[in-house]
C-alpha cells in the first residue's frame, strides 16, 4: 500500500483499490446482498470488500464489467429515465469502455497491489494529477468522457483496459444518490503509475 499512500500525501486525497478477478474470489469481507457497483465504491473508502457479480444490481455496471450484452435496452433506459433520444444514448454507449471477458468480481478498499485506484478529488487536485502524469510522459492522457456508466465504464474499466490516466465527472445517478459529493471528479489511476510517488 506504500505506492498508493504516496499519492495520498502527494495531493491530500484518499484513494481505494480496485482488483478485478476473473477467476475465484479471496475469503473475507464479503458484501451481502445487491448493491450498486458505485456504492460499493463509496463503502470501500472506509473498508475492504469483496464485490461478486452476482450482487451487482446496476444493469450499466453489469455492461461494463463483460456480465451482459444490453446496449440496446440499456440505451432504451437511459432514454425514457433521462430524456436524452435513443439514437444519441445507444451511440454514446458504444463509446464506453467494457471488458471484453466477464469477470467473478472485485475487491474493493486499501490493498497492496491492486489493478487501479480511484480517488473523489476536487477539480484542483485533478489538475494536479493530470499535470504529474503530463510530466512523466511528455504530454496529456487522451480523455473520453461521458456521463453514462462513467464509473463501472468510464474509470474502471478504461484505466484497465488503457493502462492510463482516466477522469470522470460521474453521472447523474451517482450525483442523485450523493455517492459522488458535488464538488468532486473521479480519478481512475493504472496502479504502475503510482511508482512516481513514492
Amino acid at each position: 500500500m506504500k505506492k498508493a499512500d504516496g499519492i495520498e500525501k502527494y495531493i491530500g486525497c484518499r484513494w481505494t483499490g480496485v482488483s478485478i478477478h476473473s477467476d475465484s474470489l479471496p475469503p473475507g469481507g464479503r458484501i451481502k446482498g445487491k448493491m450498486s457497483l458505485c456504492q460499493a465504491v463509496a463503502e470501500s473508502f472506509n473498508k475492504r470488500t469483496v464485490l461478486s457479480i452476482e450482487n451487482i444490481d446496476c444493469a450499466g455496471a453489469r455492461r461494463s464489467l463483460g456480465l451482459t450484452d444490453n446496449d440496446e435496452i440499456l440505451a432504451r433506459n437511459i432514454s425514457e429515465k433521462t430524456g436524452v433520444s435513443f439514437p444519441a444514448a445507444r451511440k454514446a454507449l458504444r463509446s464506453v469502455p467494457r471488458f471484453d471477458r466477464p469477470i467473478t468480481g472485485l475487491t474493493l478498499g486499501k490493498q497492496p497491489k491492486p489493478d487501479m485506484i480511484l480517488c473523489f478529488v476536487p477539480p484542483e487536485k485533478a489538475m494536479a494529477l493530470l499535470r504529474r502524469w503530463q510530466e512523466v510522459h511528455g504530454e496529456g492522457p487522451t480523455l473520453e468522457l461521458s456521463t453514462f456508466l462513467s464509473l463501472c465504464g468510464g474509470i474502471i474499466a478504461a484505466t484497465v483496459q488503457k493502462g492510463q490516466i482516466c477522469l470522470s465527472f460521474g453521472c447523474p445517478v451517482s450525483r442523485k444518490e450523493g455517492i459522488l459529493p458535488s464538488d468532486t471528479v473521479i480519478i481512475g489511476l493504472p496502479f504502475g503509475f503510482l511508482s512516481i510517488f513514492t
